[in-house]
Formats: structure tokens, sequence, C-alpha cells
């Protein structure tokens, strides 16, 4: 039966995490390779740091981090190590190299370097010479087959390296767009933060007047959203409140006018009958004059009579 210790050994070696100034890094190892993931430039040096055994590497994975800088003194204890990646980070000026003698395979896709500083070429100048030479008459059949085997391992090594990463760039390629665009959202919204706060303030102010000048209660800690709602319910009451009153005055206005109508009407019923009354009167005085002018007649006739 294995361990405890054992086993929390072998899980320490399969994966270590490491908190350093409130990052994480990943450092995931499985024999000869080595994976770093979440590692930035300044918490590089301590994840490599914390490999022990480090010449045993022989495969280095830093691909899809955010790495600016990487220096020959962090990889000299890699030694031994056959293939790097760097892909998918930001790398811009140079990354040098020349520590790792043993290094065969370099990917740097998805970079924007300028130079780069690799070991000593003799081996890689020494083969090509001996490519040259299987051309000439007396080509060396050991020459043949060690370029043959070297031609082979390259190629299996980059169709490996090919197979292995190339449904991973897009993706880490992907990655990284998104979190510089992150990153430059979250400086975006940093800067904008003093002017939203001012005007956050200001709208504090505005709404917390308005309800003061609305005599609604105003607590010490107020609470934005209900203040908005108790200051829309007051408009609302204030508006029904003047709707109200329009609608008693207009039906005033409707009443004042049916009386002024009324009073019209009877204004002019009046005058018909003032102008009737007139003409009887007047007729009641012609007849009133024909009597008293017949009743002189009368008279005068009966004094001429008595005579």
């Amino acid at each position: 039966m294995v361990s405890l210790r054992i086993c929390t050994l072998f899980l320490a070696l399969v994966c270590v995490t490491t908190a350093v100034h409130g990052e994480v890094y990943q450092v995931k190892l499985q024999g000869t390779k080595c994976k770093i993931e979440k590692v930035t430039d300044s918490t590089l040096s301590q994840a490599l740091q914390s490999i022990r055994n480090a010449e045993n590497i022989r495969e280095l994975d830093l691909s899809g981090n955010l790495l600016y800088q990487i220096s020959a003194g962090e990889l000299y204890p890699f030694r031994n190590l056959e293939l790097l990646n760097l892909s998918s980070n930001v790398f811009y000026e140079s990354v040098d190299l020349q520590s790792l003698s043993q290094l065969q395979t370099v990917d740097l896709n998805n970079n924007f370097m300028k130079e780069v500083i690799v070991p000593s070429t003799d081996r890689l100048i020494a083969m090509k010479r001996k490519e040259h030479g299987l051309f000439s008459g007396q080509p060396s059949e050991t020459d043949r087959a060690e370029c043959e085997k070297e031609n082979g391992d390259r190629q299996k090594a980059m169709d490996a390296i090919q197979k292995q990463y190339s449904t991973k760039i897009d993706e880490e390629t992907r990655k990284n767009q998104e979190k510089i665009q992150l990153a430059k959202r979250k400086t975006d919204l940093e800067n904008d933060l003093p002017g939203i706060e001012s005007s956050y303030n200001e709208l504090k102010d505005v709404i917390v007047q308005t309800a003061v000048e609305l005599q609604i209660h105003v607590p010490d800690t107020p609470d934005l959203l209900e203040l908005m709602r108790s200051i829309t319910q007051r408009y609302e009451d204030l508006y029904d409140e003047e709707q109200n009153k329009q609608s008693n005055a207009m039906r005033d206005y409707e009443l004042h006018r049916q009386i002024e109508e009324q009073m019209l009407e009877d204004n002019e019923r009046l005058k018909k009958v003032k102008s009737d009354n007139e003409l009887q009167v007047q007729s009641a005085n012609a007849t009133l004059q024909a009597l008293i002018i017949r009743e002189q007649t009368l008279a005068k006739a009966a004094k001429e009579a008595q005579n």
C-alpha cells in the first residue's frame, strides 16, 4: 500500500500552484515535460526556481502567458532543455537562449521579437556541410545515415509540435486578445471612474434636494432608488391632484357658462316683455286720451242742451 507521504509528493510533482503577491501561477510536471501557466514577468523567476532538478527537464512550455521578457540566467538551470515553447506571449525586443546548449526546437509564434540569441551554431554548420558533401563525387554512407537521421528526427519533432500546438495557438491567441481587451477595458473604466463618481454625487444631491422640497423624509444614508420611487409617487400624486383641480375648474366654467346663457336668454325675454308693456301703455294712453276728449265733448253737449 502506497504511503500518504509518497502520494503527497507525487501530487506536488504533478501540479504545483503558488501564490505570490496576490498572483497565482501553475507549474505542471509530467516526467521530463514541464508547463507553466498564469505566470507573469514578476513571477516567472520564482516559478522557474520552484522546479527541482531543472537539468532533467527536456521540454518547457511557457505558451499562452503575457510574458514580455525572459533572461538567459533564468533559463540557465535548464541546460539540457531540447524544446522550448514561447508562443502566444508578448515578447517585443529579443530573447536570449544562448544558455540552452542542447536546445533543438523553439516555438516563437504569436510574438513581436526582433532578435533571438541562440547557442553556438557549430553543430548545425557541420551538419549542413555533411549534407552538401552528399552531393560530391564520393559521398560518405555514414554522413548520409547521420543526415537522414537528423532530418527525420527534426521533421518528427516539427510534426509533433504542429500536431500538439496547432489547435492551441488560435485558442491561446484569442485568450490573449481577450486579456488585452479586458485589461484595456479595465483601464478605461478606471479612468472613467472619477467622472462617474462625480456624476453620481451630483445626481445624489439633486435627488436628495428634490425629496426635501417635496417634503419626503430623507434618512442619513439614503437609498437613492427608494427615494426615486418616493419622488415619482409624489409627482404622480401631485399630477392627479392638479388633474382634479382642472376637472373642477372646467366643471365650474361650464356651469358659469350655462348660467350666463340662461341670464342672456332671460334678459332677451325681459326686453321683449318690456317692449310689449310699453306698447300696451302707449295704447292705454291713447285710449285714455280718446276717452277724455269724448268726455269733454259729452260734457259740452250736455251743457248746450240745458241752455
